[in-house]
């Protein structure tokens, strides 16, 4: 997944950063990095910058799955049937078993008057 800041002028790869909520600011860090961080977007209240955040989480979470060949245990947990709800579940015969993450979408935050 792609992370895009707010203005559209940073784009990072979401599995090599922490991105956190920090006020009215989000900001991104390198993995590792233990520094100020980057602000990629800026709202007005905290509050704001919280319903970015779980944007951010719903995007990241609703990325679709391929299973094949794989078999998929009865699952009780609301979370984990929501991720198996927008993915793909394929049985093909003389084929191997493989799970592949769809990872090329994009999140761009969005504008203050978008929230």
């Amino acid at each position: 997944m792609r992370i895009i800041s707010q203005n559209g002028l940073i784009s990072i790869p979401f599995e090599i950063i922490v991105i956190r909520a920090t006020g009215t600011f989000i900001k991104m860090n390198m993995a590792g990095d233990t520094g100020k961080g980057t602000v990629i977007a800026e709202y007005s209240t905290p509050e704001k910058a919280e319903k970015a955040m779980q944007l951010l989480h719903k995007a990241y979470s609703g990325m679709p799955i391929i299973f094949q060949n794989v078999e998929i245990p009865e699952i009780d947990d609301d979370r984990l049937k929501g991720i198996l709800d927008c993915s793909i579940i394929a049985s093909i015969p003389n084929e191997p078993s493989k799970i592949e993450y769809i990872n090329n979408a994009v999140f761009k935050f969005p504008k203050e008057e978008d929230l």
